[in-house]
């Protein structure tokens, strides 16, 4: 019976670690970053601050920490989650190959002023941080060709999922980030 009962309580201990992001959580994913990076260090510009990977819902949002997604995983199963840094300041100019959705989780403590003319989504999401909680998605539909679109914050900046809206051959991308100060004509919002 004591054999049964440590079981459950290692269970429900280890629910509770996984679902909050308790330890040794955070330090797996730490240690995953330490021995699986590059150790050429390149120059710190924006588009290297950035990081493009397919979203399986278990992925960590933001490329500097280890929240995930605690509610809404099932709507970004096929998107494109650009990992930002959590609290970055700047822009992010994106080349526009194909058509394509944005997805941005927003919370309340940011400035959100730039969302204005962006559509809500319904569906349920959940990022719990030390800061802030997103539980908002905005949306906006864009073409082919250069927007820039802000980071977000001040207290934090916002997610971008991103899901192509024609069928994409493998292979080929529906984007591409670029530097900030790159030559090509812009388009914006």
């Amino acid at each position: 019976m004591k054999t049964f009962f440590a079981l459950i309580c290692g269970f429900v201990l280890g629910m509770l670690c996984w679902k909050q992001n308790f330890f040794p959580r955070p330090q797996i994913h730490y240690f995953k970053r330490i021995l699986f990076q590059n150790n050429e260090q390149p120059a710190s510009t924006t588009k290297n601050l950035l990081c493009v990977v397919d979203y399986d819902g278990s992925e960590p949002i933001f490329s500097d920490r280890n929240y995930t997604c605690s509610v809404g995983n099932e709507y970004f199963k096929e998107t494109k989650l650009i990992k930002v840094p959590k609290h970055a300041v700047g822009e992010i100019w994106i080349n526009i190959l194909q058509p394509l959705r944005i997805y941005r989780p927003i919370t309340l403590v940011n400035d959100n002023s730039y969302y204005a003319n962006w559509k809500k989504a319904y569906f349920p999401i959940k990022i719990t941080s030390n800061t802030c909680t997103y539980e908002h998605i905005v949306y906006k539909d864009f073409e082919p060709g250069i927007t820039i679109l802000p980071f977000g914050g001040p207290v934090s900046t916002d997610p971008l999922f991103i899901k192509s809206l024609n069928d994409i051959p493998l292979g080929l991308k529906a984007f591409e980030l670029l530097e900030p100060d790159s030559d090509s004509q812009k388009t914006t919002e």
